[in-house]
């Protein structure tokens, strides 16, 4: 058996929240952040609607989303909604630098370890080392490798 189908009415309404989410007003963060969370119920089948709430909910800082964003940067699979989670997280959470952002050092997507690189707390020990090996590592993307010599250069 499956779970059971969303309601067409539904799946149009997370649409429409998340196309409407660029037009959205302070006072629309409490409801976008309703559909966010549930949207989460529905596994996989509506990433692109999370992706547009959690960027709407990023750029109207609204700070109560940060619980469920931080729960769907560990569950979803897909990494460009994680590199979103982590985006919003650094600006909303100010818990990230210390924990969030190391780490986003290790993440798959170089977009998600750049996040970890700007924002991870240099005062962590960790955190100095993993970006020296990051600055040093020929794999690793161009940009993320620069910045990782500039926060660790700046340090100094």
């Amino acid at each position: 058996m499956g779970r059971p189908a969303t309601p067409p009415r539904l799946l149009f309404t997370y649409w429409v929240a998340a196309s409407a989410a660029g037009l959205a007003e302070p006072s629309d963060g409490p409801r976008l952040l309703v559909y966010l969370t549930a949207t989460t119920a529905g596994g996989t089948d509506r990433i692109g609607a999370q992706c547009g709430l959690v960027d709407a909910l990023d750029r109207l800082g609204h700070t109560p989303c940060v619980e469920t964003v931080e729960a769907m940067f560990d569950s979803t699979v897909y990494s460009y909604l994680r590199e979103r989670c982590a985006v919003t997280t650094s600006r909303l959470s100010p818990a990230f630098a210390r924990e969030r952002a190391i780490e986003c050092l290790d993440d798959c997507e170089s977009g998600t370890r750049l996040v970890g690189i700007t924002h991870a707390d240099l005062s962590i020990r960790e955190v100095r080392e993993r970006l020296g090996r990051i600055a040093e590592d020929p794999t690793e993307d161009d940009d993320n490798r620069q910045a990782a010599r500039n926060r660790i250069f700046l340090d100094h």
